[in-house]
């Protein structure tokens, strides 16, 4: 009979334990930026990384955070995520809560959205998941240039075809 209250109290404790381990985890997750859920998500051990994933949906996004990402073109960083589908489930969830797709980085000299962004960057995925979820291609930066105007004007500098696939997404969204 001892031997059965050991185990059973054993059993407590560890359970106990896991369970105050992730409310502690919740409760750290609703402190941290969505840049470093997202790096949470992607990069670190599975208990940890679903804490952090629930969080981006349970917590996430705050007034302020909302506020702070649209200055930066914030979408671009969600967007950019390894996951495509994670990305557009984060997205979603993110653009339903207020973040604006369209929103200039009020801190770049271009005054780029985040469509602007994933070209510079080459990124055909991030590009499709942007004007998926409402990013509207039309929109100029700062330099009155659209993402396609952008993509070929880099294109036709560096002669190179490297943003081939950028180009075709972004004509097939004119």
């Amino acid at each position: 009979m001892k031997v059965v209250r050991r185990i059973a109290a054993t059993i407590i404790v560890l359970f106990a334990l896991s369970a105050g381990f992730v409310l502690w985890g919740f409760w750290y997750s609703s402190k941290a930026s969505t840049e470093s859920l997202v790096s949470c998500v992607e990069a670190e051990l599975p208990l940890r990384s679903w804490i952090c994933y629930k969080a981006l949906f349970w917590v996430h996004p705050r007034p302020e955070e909302l506020r702070r990402l649209n200055q930066q073109a914030g979408a671009y960083f969600i967007a950019s995520m390894e996951s495509e589908e994670l990305a557009r489930l984060v997205l979603r969830h993110y653009v339903d809560a207020g973040l604006d797709i369209n929103a200039v980085d009020q801190r770049s000299a271009s005054g780029p959205t985040a469509l602007h962004i994933s070209v510079t960057s080459n990124r055909p995925q991030e590009v499709r998941l942007l004007l998926e979820a409402g990013a509207n291609p039309s929109i100029r930066n700062y330099l009155g240039k659209t993402p396609l105007e952008h993509a070929l004007d880099v294109q036709s500098r560096h002669q190179s075809s490297e943003l081939s696939e950028v180009i075709q997404i972004l004509e097939a969204a004119q």
